[in-house]
């Protein structure tokens, strides 16, 4: 028997898959220290504690590719959803850092310009 051909398979009528493009905040990490990205989080949202209220953001790390520094990135999310982030992705991480960002729960986000970025 012949296998059933793409045009053969209903529809699922409960969901519909669409491609789309979202503007995230990029964090571009620029050290390894977690305390004092906590500590500059925590200065810059001073008096506006609503500034990064559910916002997505993209960690990117291609700053810290050469860094003989780990990063912990469980740690990392954890800082970031303090200040009421909603770290979803990691940027320009070599395998080391990807499979440890992963393993925390973030996607691999695509190099290059698929993915529009807003920087803060």
């Amino acid at each position: 028997m012949p296998p059933a051909s793409r045009s053969a398979v209903a529809a699922p009528v409960s969901f519909e898959l669409k491609s789309a493009a979202l503007t995230l905040i990029s964090v571009v990490l620029k050290t390894a220290d977690l305390a004092l990205l906590r500590q500059e989080l925590s200065a810059l949202r001073g008096d506006s504690p609503g500034l990064f209220e559910g916002e997505a953001v993209v960690v990117d790390v291609t700053p810290l590719r050469e860094s003989p520094e780990a990063l912990d990135f469980h740690t990392l999310v954890a800082v970031l959803r303090e200040h009421q982030m909603t770290p979803v992705a990691v940027k320009g991480a070599q395998a080391a850092h990807l499979a440890a960002a992963q393993a925390a729960g973030l996607a691999e986000a695509p190099e290059g310009g698929a993915v529009p970025v807003r920087a803060v």
